[in-house]
């Protein structure tokens, strides 16, 4: 049994309770971003609270994101200790540059990221049929568990080419107009939304880029910031269209005329379906969407009266 410290909780105290319950064999945090700043008050309290995963089981195999400031503090904190598992197998993997495992991506496309380096010792390259440069973090992840499980290099770089991702994760969807929408409705952060328009900007289209964004939740006394942040980062990502939807559109608003956006806005307190329809009326099958928010936005519902060709949601 393994546990990741991603979306386990949203207070302290909840992994390591968790971790009890569970008493996984290997435990992983995959990093350590603004989700939940909210409810734990900041970026180090959020740390604190992803550290019990190892805290609580010290006795577990456990692989550590070497590229992340907080969880490679983790790492160096573990690493001061010479312990091996029961069985022999080393009790710390890595993933990194530096680690047992590193990838780099060398080419990208809307469905798909190409990336070399090495998996144990050894080097290859292979195609991964999923969206976005920040993916190569949870590929190299799932790498490091599969090699801290004693899958040999060979067979972990088969697999790779066989990555899907899940319900609302860089999920591509086709509508029966032919246009191509990403949507990423599982959850957002000021981290994600980032890496989101980094890789949307990357992508080249024959018709309109087009951004719908939704409430990022939980950022407590910092969500004005985030937000205003957010609209000149979406400004600045290439699309034509952009609708934002949630409290903080002043915000938003205000952002974006700092960036170099001067093409069609659409702001909203909430989803709107009349509007959601009308902008589904003029999608063609050269346009790009990308459709990312919080869980707690909903932005499903964009896709129900889009009209996609298959699409559970």
């Amino acid at each position: 049994l393994f546990m990741l410290a991603c979306g386990l909780m949203n207070h302290s105290g909840e992994i390591s309770e968790l971790c009890r319950i569970a008493e996984p064999d290997i435990t992983l945090v995959t990093n350590v971003g603004s989700a939940h700043i909210g409810e734990l008050g900041s970026q180090e309290a959020v740390a604190e609270a992803k550290w019990e995963i190892y805290r609580t089981c010290p006795d577990s195999i456990q692989i550590y994101n070497l590229a992340n400031s907080f969880t490679r503090k983790m790492y160096e904190a573990a690493a001061m200790s010479s312990e091996r598992s029961s069985n022999g197998r080393k009790k710390i993997f890595t993933y990194s540059d530096q680690g047992d495992v590193h990838l780099k991506v060398v080419e990208v496309g809307l469905d798909f990221i190409r990336v070399k380096g090495h998996i144990g010792k050894q080097m290859g390259e292979v195609s991964i049929p999923i969206f976005g440069r920040h993916n190569v973090e949870n590929a190299m992840a799932a790498a490091a568990l599969a090699l801290s499980l004693e899958m040999e290099p060979g067979a972990i770089w088969q697999a790779l080419a066989g990555l899907k991702t899940s319900w609302g994760r860089n999920q591509l969807v086709r509508l029966r107009s032919g246009t191509r929408v990403l949507f990423d409705g599982y959850n957002a952060n000021p981290e994600s939304m980032a890496a989101l328009l980094r890789n949307f900007s990357e992508v080249s289209c024959e018709g309109n880029k087009i951004l719908v964004l939704g409430e990022m939740l939980e950022l407590g006394a910092d969500s004005s910031r985030f937000h205003e942040e957010l609209g000149r980062r979406a400004g600045n990502a290439g699309a034509s269209t952009i609708w934002f939807m949630g409290p903080h559109q002043v915000d938003f608003e205000r952002g974006i005329s700092l960036s170099s956006f001067a093409k069609n806005l659409i702001l909203s307190d909430g989803y709107k379906v009349d509007l959601a329809s009308k902008l589904g009326s003029v999608l063609n099958e050269s346009d790009i969407v990308a459709l990312k928010g919080s869980r707690g936005m909903r932005l499903e519902q964009f896709l129900r009266v889009w009209n996609p060709v298959d699409f559970d949601g």
